[in-house]
């Protein structure tokens, strides 16, 4: 195989139309123009958890130690001035009937106690499956390794369960999975 340099002087209106790039090969992310995906991290968990835990349904933000955790997906972004995009897809469940299902994101780089962003829903059949999803756009807020935790609980007395239903009964053999995946995007 022949290697041809090309100079920029050969390129007459910016553009490239056709070019072999090996498969060891890499645009370094200063490169990247604007809106261009830096990186994407994803985390698909299908495995039933259970909890007690409670997280207030009042005009208080959710702190990190309500609820209990349930995912968590870690992240090193490679600037503070790119942006993140955060999705998260959580399936459900309450054993008490007439009950609001909360379920929050944290992440203590960006604040050490409050939740980033906190989703509700009222559920009011006993061990019927909800679907909480939410996006957070927001500054990277570090280029070190950052943890981004999913917490969730009833308001009131009750198990929550996680990818399942009644604290055991997994929906569809595990086929049936929350979520959570991390964009990194250059700004």
């Amino acid at each position: 195989m022949s290697v041809t340099t090309v100079s920029s002087s050969m390129i007459t209106d910016a553009t490239i139309l056709n070019a072999d790039i090996g498969a060891a090969a890499a645009i370094a992310t200063t490169k990247l123009g604007a809106g261009s995906v830096v990186q994407i991290v994803n985390v698909q968990d299908g495995d039933v958890a259970a909890s007690t835990a409670l997280i207030p349904h009042d005009a208080t933000v959710p702190q990190i130690t309500e609820g209990a955790e349930f995912m968590t997906l870690a992240i090193t972004p490679t600037s503070t001035s790119n942006k993140l995009k955060i999705d998260v897809v959580a399936i459900m469940t309450s054993n008490a009937a007439t009950n609001w299902l909360i379920g929050s994101l944290f992440n203590t780089d960006f604040h050490s106690t409050n939740a980033i962003k906190t989703m509700q829903e009222w559920h009011d059949t006993i061990n019927t499956g909800a679907v909480m999803g939410f996006t957070v756009f927001m500054d990277a807020p570090t280029t070190s390794a950052t943890t981004f935790r999913f917490r969730a609980g009833s308001r009131d007395s009750g198990t929550t369960t996680f990818s399942g239903s009644n604290s055991s009964a997994n929906f569809g053999d595990g086929h049936l999975v929350s979520s959570m995946t991390i964009t990194e995007i250059k700004v």
